[in-house]
């Protein structure tokens, strides 16, 4: 045990302490903060002003009406006599022509302020002339009502239906966060250990302490080290989230947490977990495969496109969490961490298939790390051929 701590911590701080860990790390958290205040950099080169007052230069019908309906699109914008900025508004038999003169540039929302009066006032005028009644418009924009029912009981969701849209952000930063995770530090692990194997370190490393735990001593230092690297960015995330008057905008998208939320985020920390454990370890035995370092990426490839399989299945049914491909794909164990966690968000789901995944996973875990200490312990000290006869001198053995 007390060789297994000394490994883990010298191979944890080993790679926090690596520039590059420390780079990365503080580029993704500037990125954090820049996207949390996106807005506050938008309007930094953003040249266009918002103007206070304007100057309605029309025939009093026109002038009149505008005055009416422009505090129903804006709240900044006030009508004087003496303003700089001036908006000439002239009418012919078909519609409204009007120009707004300003001294700095319109901005957008003014903009569209002053857009959607004009095209109030003209339809208001044109049904006026028509004798068109208010009721009678908003008669014939009333949309009609189309129900669906269906007489099967296993009929899956096809759309969104009552999906919580605060559950689709949660899936969404869970599968994104998952899939950077997997694929850079899995090419972590099969590196360090291609690059013990090649360089003959690993013949003076078994010498005092046995395959095995240094094996499981290495997995769990990376382990930890994207652990921590997970946690920076959550608190950072949270901080920035806080600090930033983004909260507004999230305000005007209506995102509230429901009551399944904390179950969908308790599941999703522990898919994460276990897909992180389930993928790392994968890639340690990938990684004793290899003899030589050209041979690295070749060797993980299976990883790579195990991984992006999952998550193009997740993503692309966020939408449909009850389809078919859903259901069969969350019982693949390595499909399992990105697609079960998916299906929290649709209703027929139960906990009990949860508790299956989860059982899935661990069982695969188990085996992947069993297998991996067995090829491991054979493979150690083969540093020379190709990858193929290091396989065959493995199960030769």
């Amino acid at each position: 045990m007390n060789k297994f701590l000394m490994i883990l911590v010298s191979a944890y701080m080993q790679k926090v302490k690596a520039k590059a860990y420390i780079f990365t790390t503080l580029i993704s958290v500037a990125l954090i903060f820049l996207g949390f205040n996106f807005n506050i950099i938008i309007d930094m080169f953003n040249k266009s002003e918002e103007i206070n007052t304007i100057t309605v230069q029309a025939e009093p019908k026109l002038k009149v009406g505008f005055e009416t309906l422009l505090p129903n699109n804006s709240e900044t914008i006030k009508i004087t006599e003496d303003s700089s900025n001036t908006l000439i508004i002239e009418r012919d038999q078909h519609t409204l022509h009007s120009e707004v003169n300003t001294e700095a540039e319109l901005s957008s929302d003014d903009k569209n302020a002053i857009q959607n009066t004009l095209d109030q006032l003209h339809q208001t005028l044109v049904m006026q002339e028509n004798n068109i009644t208010p009721e009678a418009i908003a008669e014939l924009n009333t949309k009609t009502d189309l129900i669906v029912k269906t007489t099967s009981e296993e009929a899956s969701q096809d759309g969104l239906g009552d999906i919580n849209p605060a559950n689709m952000v949660i899936m969404y930063v869970t599968l994104m966060l998952m899939f950077f995770i997997i694929i850079g530090y899995a090419g972590q692990v099969a590196n360090d250990i291609a690059q013990e194997k090649s360089s003959r370190v690993i013949e003076m490393i078994v010498s005092s302490v046995s395959p095995t735990t240094h094996l499981v001593a290495k997995v769990s230092a990376i382990i930890l080290s994207a652990l921590t690297q997970i946690l920076i960015f959550l608190i950072s995330g949270y901080i920035a989230f806080k600090t930033s008057n983004i909260n507004e905008a999230v305000k005007a998208f209506d995102l509230k947490f429901s009551s399944d939320t904390i179950p969908i985020i308790i599941i999703c920390i522990i898919y994460l977990l276990l897909g992180l454990l389930l993928y790392l370890s994968l890639a340690a035995m990938l990684g004793s495969f290899v003899s030589r370092m050209e041979d690295l990426q070749q060797s993980i490839m299976p990883l790579s496109f195990l991984s992006i399989g999952g998550f193009y299945i997740a993503m692309f049914s966020i939408a449909t969490p009850g389809t078919l491909l859903v259901k069969s794909a969350s019982y693949f164990p390595f499909f399992t961490p990105y697609v079960m966690p998916l299906r929290m968000i649709d209703p027929d789901t139960t906990m009990s298939e949860q508790y299956i995944g989860i059982v899935i996973m661990t069982i695969s875990i188990v085996l992947i790390i069993w297998l991996t200490t067995y090829i491991y312990k054979r493979s150690i000290l083969l540093t020379e051929g190709s990858m193929v006869k290091s396989i065959k001198k493995i199960f030769n053995k």
